[in-house]
Protein backbone atom coordinates (compact mmCIF):
# COMPACT_ATOMS: atom_id res chain seq x y z
CA UNK A 1 0.00 0.00 0.00
CA UNK A 2 1.06 3.57 -0.72
CA UNK A 3 2.01 5.55 2.31
CA UNK A 4 0.86 9.12 2.69
CA UNK A 5 4.00 11.09 3.42
CA UNK A 6 3.64 14.77 4.25
CA UNK A 7 6.78 16.73 3.25
CA UNK A 8 6.22 19.18 6.10
CA UNK A 9 6.36 16.34 8.63
CA UNK A 10 9.51 15.08 6.97
CA UNK A 11 11.21 18.50 7.18
CA UNK A 12 10.20 18.80 10.83
CA UNK A 13 11.47 15.29 11.56
CA UNK A 14 14.79 15.99 9.81
CA UNK A 15 15.27 19.15 11.81
CA UNK A 16 14.35 17.46 15.06
CA UNK A 17 16.45 14.36 14.38
CA UNK A 18 19.42 16.48 13.35
CA UNK A 19 19.19 18.58 16.49
CA UNK A 20 18.91 15.47 18.68
CA UNK A 21 21.95 13.88 17.04
CA UNK A 22 23.92 17.10 17.34
CA UNK A 23 23.02 17.61 21.02
CA UNK A 24 23.92 13.99 21.75
CA UNK A 25 27.39 14.48 20.29
CA UNK A 26 26.78 12.60 17.04
CA UNK A 27 27.88 15.54 14.92
CA UNK A 28 28.93 13.50 11.89
CA UNK A 29 25.57 11.71 11.77
CA UNK A 30 23.73 15.01 12.17
CA UNK A 31 25.79 16.53 9.35
CA UNK A 32 25.15 13.56 7.07
CA UNK A 33 21.40 13.75 7.73
CA UNK A 34 21.27 17.52 7.19
CA UNK A 35 23.30 17.19 3.99
CA UNK A 36 21.12 14.41 2.57
CA UNK A 37 17.96 16.35 3.41
CA UNK A 38 19.32 19.53 1.83
CA UNK A 39 18.90 21.31 5.17
CA UNK A 40 21.64 23.85 4.49
CA UNK A 41 21.00 26.07 7.49
CA UNK A 42 21.08 23.08 9.84
CA UNK A 43 24.32 21.83 8.30
CA UNK A 44 26.05 25.19 8.61
CA UNK A 45 24.75 25.77 12.13
CA UNK A 46 26.09 22.40 13.26
CA UNK A 47 29.52 23.18 11.82
CA UNK A 48 29.66 26.62 13.43
CA UNK A 49 28.11 25.71 16.79
CA UNK A 50 30.19 22.66 17.62
CA UNK A 51 32.51 22.62 20.59
CA UNK A 52 35.30 23.02 18.03
CA UNK A 53 33.68 24.80 15.07
CA UNK A 54 34.64 23.57 11.62
CA UNK A 55 34.90 26.83 9.69
CA UNK A 56 36.69 25.25 6.75
CA UNK A 57 33.93 22.70 6.15
CA UNK A 58 31.23 25.36 6.54
CA UNK A 59 32.97 27.48 3.88
CA UNK A 60 33.40 24.48 1.60
CA UNK A 61 29.73 23.58 2.00
CA UNK A 62 28.63 27.14 1.23
CA UNK A 63 30.88 27.19 -1.84
CA UNK A 64 28.94 24.24 -3.24
CA UNK A 65 25.63 26.09 -3.11
CA UNK A 66 24.13 28.27 -5.83
CA UNK A 67 25.62 31.79 -5.63
CA UNK A 68 22.34 33.32 -4.42
CA UNK A 69 22.01 30.74 -1.62
CA UNK A 70 25.66 30.98 -0.68
CA UNK A 71 25.45 34.76 -0.34
CA UNK A 72 22.35 34.40 1.82
CA UNK A 73 24.26 32.17 4.24
CA UNK A 74 27.30 34.43 4.20
CA UNK A 75 25.10 37.40 5.08
CA UNK A 76 24.03 35.44 8.18
CA UNK A 77 27.35 33.86 9.13
CA UNK A 78 29.93 35.96 7.32
CA UNK A 79 31.03 38.05 10.28
CA UNK A 80 31.95 34.95 12.28
CA UNK A 81 33.61 33.30 9.29
CA UNK A 82 35.59 36.46 8.51
CA UNK A 83 36.80 36.55 12.11
CA UNK A 84 38.22 33.04 11.94
CA UNK A 85 38.93 32.55 8.21
CA UNK A 86 39.28 36.05 6.71
CA UNK A 87 41.19 35.12 3.55
CA UNK A 88 39.04 32.10 2.71
CA UNK A 89 35.76 33.91 3.44
CA UNK A 90 36.75 36.91 1.33
CA UNK A 91 37.74 34.60 -1.52
CA UNK A 92 34.41 32.80 -1.28
CA UNK A 93 32.50 36.09 -1.30
CA UNK A 94 34.36 37.16 -4.44
CA UNK A 95 33.70 33.77 -6.06
CA UNK A 96 29.97 33.83 -5.25
CA UNK A 97 29.57 37.41 -6.44
CA UNK A 98 31.33 36.51 -9.68
CA UNK A 99 29.03 33.49 -10.02
CA UNK A 100 25.99 35.68 -9.46
CA UNK A 101 27.14 38.13 -12.13
CA UNK A 102 27.89 35.37 -14.63
CA UNK A 103 24.66 33.53 -13.95
CA UNK A 104 22.37 36.54 -13.89
CA UNK A 105 24.10 38.62 -16.48
CA UNK A 106 24.45 38.56 -20.18
CA UNK A 107 27.52 38.56 -22.31
CA UNK A 108 30.93 38.53 -20.71
CA UNK A 109 30.09 38.74 -17.03
CA UNK A 110 28.01 41.90 -17.35
CA UNK A 111 24.79 41.80 -15.39
CA UNK A 112 21.63 42.89 -17.13
CA UNK A 113 20.11 46.10 -15.75
CA UNK A 114 17.47 44.24 -13.76
CA UNK A 115 20.02 41.89 -12.19
CA UNK A 116 22.55 44.69 -11.57
CA UNK A 117 20.23 46.35 -9.06
CA UNK A 118 19.82 43.07 -7.18
CA UNK A 119 23.57 42.50 -7.32
CA UNK A 120 24.24 45.98 -5.92
CA UNK A 121 21.78 45.30 -3.09
CA UNK A 122 23.71 42.13 -2.25
CA UNK A 123 26.93 44.13 -2.11
CA UNK A 124 25.30 46.70 0.17
CA UNK A 125 24.16 43.93 2.50
CA UNK A 126 27.64 42.37 2.57
CA UNK A 127 29.62 45.51 3.42
CA UNK A 128 28.77 45.49 7.17
CA UNK A 129 30.38 42.05 7.48
CA UNK A 130 33.75 43.68 6.92
CA UNK A 131 33.52 46.15 9.84
CA UNK A 132 36.68 44.85 11.51
CA UNK A 133 38.33 43.64 8.30
CA UNK A 134 39.32 46.64 6.20
CA UNK A 135 42.11 44.76 4.37
CA UNK A 136 39.67 42.08 3.25
CA UNK A 137 37.07 44.72 2.33
CA UNK A 138 39.65 46.43 0.14
CA UNK A 139 40.44 43.15 -1.65
CA UNK A 140 36.75 42.38 -2.09
CA UNK A 141 35.86 45.79 -3.50
CA UNK A 142 38.92 45.90 -5.75
CA UNK A 143 38.00 42.51 -7.21
CA UNK A 144 34.44 43.68 -7.90
CA UNK A 145 35.71 46.93 -9.44
CA UNK A 146 38.20 45.04 -11.59
CA UNK A 147 35.46 42.74 -12.85
CA UNK A 148 33.33 45.74 -13.85
CA UNK A 149 36.27 47.44 -15.58
CA UNK A 150 37.24 44.27 -17.47
CA UNK A 151 33.68 43.88 -18.71
CA UNK A 152 33.25 47.50 -19.73
CA UNK A 153 30.64 48.18 -17.07
CA UNK A 154 30.41 51.36 -15.07
CA UNK A 155 31.61 50.85 -11.50
CA UNK A 156 28.52 51.45 -9.33
CA UNK A 157 28.56 53.79 -6.33
CA UNK A 158 27.98 50.86 -3.96
CA UNK A 159 31.48 49.66 -4.90
CA UNK A 160 33.21 52.90 -5.87
CA UNK A 161 32.29 55.01 -2.84
CA UNK A 162 33.50 52.64 -0.10
CA UNK A 163 36.59 51.87 -2.18
CA UNK A 164 37.39 55.58 -2.45
CA UNK A 165 36.86 55.97 1.32
CA UNK A 166 39.30 53.12 1.98
CA UNK A 167 41.90 54.62 -0.35
CA UNK A 168 41.55 58.03 1.32
CA UNK A 169 41.78 56.54 4.83
CA UNK A 170 44.95 54.67 3.88
CA UNK A 171 46.44 57.77 2.26
CA UNK A 172 45.65 59.77 5.41
CA UNK A 173 47.30 57.12 7.61
CA UNK A 174 50.42 57.04 5.46
CA UNK A 175 50.59 60.86 5.45
CA UNK A 176 50.40 60.94 9.25
CA UNK A 177 53.07 58.24 9.52
CA UNK A 178 55.43 60.26 7.32
CA UNK A 179 54.89 63.50 9.28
Amino acid sequence: PESKHDPEDSAFDVERATEMLHRSGYHDHALKLANRAGAHELYINIQLNREEPNYDDALEYISGLEPQQGLTFLKRHGRELLSFRPTETTGLLMHLCQGLVNKGGRGRGRPAKETRQGFDEHIEDLLPLFVDHSDELLLFLEALRENDVENGAKVPAVIGNPLLELYLARWEQSSKAEA
